[in-house]
């Protein structure tokens, strides 16, 4: 007995759709992972930050520019899934140094450092030894910390020299401890706001030479000494501007470098009288000493 064996056939209309499906995909591009990190590594006010600013940068060895830790250390060489990992940090091709939260985590905290030794031994951008600064510290042009962050109290030394760095987005709520947080970044053009609870500016930023106006400083600051010392740009305090009661005013603060004297005083503007006034009730020369000579602003000098 012969047996037909019938062949069932798809309808075109299905065998057309197949293959539009099987193109459609094969053209879709595949998520873009940046680095060692996942698209879920940094927290959403980071998120924008790998599209925003490029690949991560790589260091001469050919390694990422990209650390791991918690708020414990930056610099102890976790990877980016490690049990206890709640903070990223990476420097960008464009140099940004993002600093988000990691590993699913909403909220982090930064490392605390209250000397030049926990600058060295918990953040991985400083040398490990001296104050020379390293390639990862010359790669930064501007900073973005997320809103999930916050200071584990002390930012001391955390962006000492710098030399490239122009701007940072904000400092994070919960710091205290600002001593040489931004010394020696010659190319910090502007400051970011000082956050109330902060209490010690001891030199933050000295030898800042591009910056061009002082933050408004927050009545909790009980220490400023050399806090401005070699700011040769700066030319300008916004409206307000004063010392904190617990703090007593001397030259250093204000120091002006370069080629500045008694002879040749920086004009230092204010934005009223009553601004002036404040700052030389009696009898206060510590401008005089500092090389400058403040002037109330009339409105047709340049805006700093």
């Amino acid at each position: 007995m012969n047996r037909t064996t019938t062949k069932i056939r798809p309808p075109a209309a299905a065998l057309r759709l197949l293959v539009a499906l099987v193109l459609a995909i094969g053209l879709m591009p595949l998520p873009a992972f940046t680095g060692q990190a996942a698209a879920d590594d940094l927290a959403a006010g980071t998120l924008s930050a790998q599209a925003d600013h490029g690949a991560v940068k790589l260091d001469s060895n050919g390694n990422p520019m990209q650390w791991y830790g918690n708020s414990t250390s930056l610099n102890a060489g976790a990877g980016a899934a490690d049990a206890g990992v709640t903070l990223s940090a990476t420097i960008y091709e464009d140099g940004c140094l993002v600093i988000g939260c990691a590993n699913g985590a909403t909220s982090a905290q930064l490392p605390s450092t209250a000397s030049a030794k926990d600058w060295r031994d918990l953040l991985p951008w400083s040398p490990a030894s001296g104050t020379d600064a390293t390639e990862y510290m010359s790669s930064v042009t501007s900073i973005e910390i997320a809103d999930g962050v916050a200071s584990g109290g002390g930012m001391a030394n955390y962006f000492y020299r710098m030399a490239n760095l122009e701007g940072v987005n904000r400092i994070p709520d919960g710091v205290t401890g600002m001593a040489s947080c931004f010394n020696g970044c010659t190319s910090l053009a502007s400051a970011p706001a000082i956050p109330d609870g902060v209490t010690t500016l001891q030199n933050c930023f000295r030898g800042c030479t591009s910056l061009a106006e002082a933050p408004l400083i927050p009545s909790s600051v009980t220490s400023m000494s050399s806090c401005f010392n070699g700011c040769a740009s700066l030319t300008g305090l916004p409206a307000g501007w004063a010392f904190p009661a617990g703090v007593t005013p001397n030259e250093g603060m204000f120091l002006a470098g370069g080629d500045y004297s008694a002879d040749n005083p920086l004009t230092t503007y204010v934005a009223s009288q009553e601004d002036y006034d404040r700052l030389t009730a009696g009898g206060n020369d510590i401008w005089a000493a500092a090389n400058r000579v403040l002037q109330v602003r009339s409105g047709d000098e340049p805006q700093p």
